[in-house]
């Protein structure tokens, strides 16, 4: 409504279409639904929905058809979003949620609101960074970006033992500090505009020493770099993030971005579907401590600590990217990653998004079978405790980043997709 062009039924079409009439199962659909399969098969609905009457998952090349969702997308295409909440989907939610001893209420659906926040601006080099801070990945990107700011990456080069180190130490103090600091603003004290600060970026880049890995660096504390009044420095603890996670990138003809995330959590969310709706429900309750004193301790009205960090980028002013990706908490390592290999090392979009990546949130640090060996040893001789990690349709240890970038001179749009799964770029003049 407040950004779109096209008519709210036509934005729904194509989905309806693709439930009501089905979509042939690849490779990698199927592979999920075979592993996926004993949980799918605990609930009636999900097991009707995704398991053959014979019992056997979908295999390649058949059709799933997805009825009662598809009815659901055209009551949301007549009546609106807000019939998922207060409207025929909310009843049929809640009524399920009754038959089978769930939680969510009718009125608790209907209490629900949606938070539209302005995005948090962040410069890296000559490039502009546009996220949320607020219950996403983006600060921590923000965080490692700020660090990385004080050297210089493009000199050494990309795969460089002296680059990857320095991107695998920043990636360290940004996600440990995540871990420690990050959680709901509106509930509990979170330096969220410390962990962003230049000069906190400075504090830690000053721990950091380019010819020893630190893989022990304990969090550091942005609090004196946070600007707000209340302060304090509550623990908290992670959680394995996302796996059944969706990213899209879109660039309309004038530029126009968007960069959106959307998860369920883990494979196929909690498994569970609503009698009558097609919608599965998601499980992101397990992202929060189960333990009470926690930042991210669960309680009600809390939001998760979701990893997902969207980015829109401009560069002298301009939009020049929308990047993001799936794949729990190396979404954030890789998306400061592609911004790195964008700006850094001059690449563009799919050489950007299809580079080996490294991980690291403690003493061990990921890193990619694909990487040279002789990066490897050398990362080995500075300290860093590695283990090698495969890249292939079964093995998704990096998250699976895309994006698109406009040639600022030329207007020529570039995607860029993860080349170890399905996903597309697509050009439509």
């Amino acid at each position: 409504r407040r950004h779109g062009r096209l008519p709210w039924r036509e934005t729904l079409e194509p989905a309806i279409r693709l439930a009501a009439e089905g979509f042939l199962v690849n490779q990698y659909v199927s592979m999920m639904f075979v592993s996926s399969h004993a949980r799918l098969a605990r609930f009636p609905e999900s097991r009707r929905t995704f398991i053959k009457p014979n019992g056997a998952p979908y295999a390649v090349g058949e059709r799933l058809v997805q009825p009662d969702l598809a009815r659901t997308l055209t009551l949301i295409a007549d009546e609106g979003a807000a019939t998922v909440y207060r409207g025929t989907v909310a009843r049929l939610i809640a009524a399920d949620m009754a038959r089978q001893g769930g939680l969510i209420t009718e009125a608790e659906l209907a209490a629900h609101h949606t938070l539209v926040r302005p995005a948090h601006t962040a410069t890296y080099r000559d490039v502009h960074l546009l996220g949320q801070l607020e219950s996403s990945g983006c600060p921590t990107v923000i965080e490692a970006l700020n660090i990385l700011a004080g050297f210089d990456l493009a000199g050494p080069g990309f795969g460089s033992v002296a680059a990857t180190h320095l991107v695998v130490e920043a990636l360290r103090r940004a996600l440990v500090d995540r871990l420690r600091h990050l959680g709901d603003p509106d509930l509990a004290p979170t330096p969220l505009h410390g962990i962003v600060s230049p000069d906190y970026a400075a504090r830690q880049r000053a721990t950091l020493d380019a010819a020893c890995a630190t893989p022990a660096i304990a969090p550091g504390d942005p609090w004196p770099f946070e600007p707000t009044a209340a302060q304090g420095k509550p623990a908290r603890s992670g959680d394995p993030g996302e796996s059944q996670t969706t990213h899209i990138n879109v660039v309309d003809r004038d530029g126009a971005m968007v960069s959106l995330t959307s998860t369920l959590g883990g494979g196929f969310g909690a498994g569970v579907i609503p009698a009558g709706t097609g919608i599965l429900l998601n499980n992101a309750v397990t992202w929060f401590d189960p333990e009470p004193g926690a930042v991210t301790s669960i309680g009600p009205g809390k939001r998760v600590m979701s990893a997902a960090a969207p980015m829109i980028l401009l560069r002298d002013g301009r939009p020049y990217a929308a990047i993001g990706s799936p794949g729990g908490r190396r979404v954030m390592s890789a998306v400061a990653q592609l911004v790195v290999n964008l700006v850094d090392f001059g690449m563009g979009m799919q050489a950007a998004v299809s580079a080996p990546r490294v991980h690291s949130e403690g003493p061990i640090t990921e890193i990619s079978n694909r990487y040279p060996t002789a990066t490897v040893a050398g990362l080995e001789r500075l300290g860093h405790q590695l283990l090698r990690r495969e890249d292939s349709l079964a093995e998704m240890h990096f998250a699976r980043p895309s994006g698109i970038a406009i040639d600022q001179t030329t207007g020529r749009r570039q995607g860029g997709v993860f080349q170890f799964t399905p996903a597309t770029a697509l050009g439509v003049d």
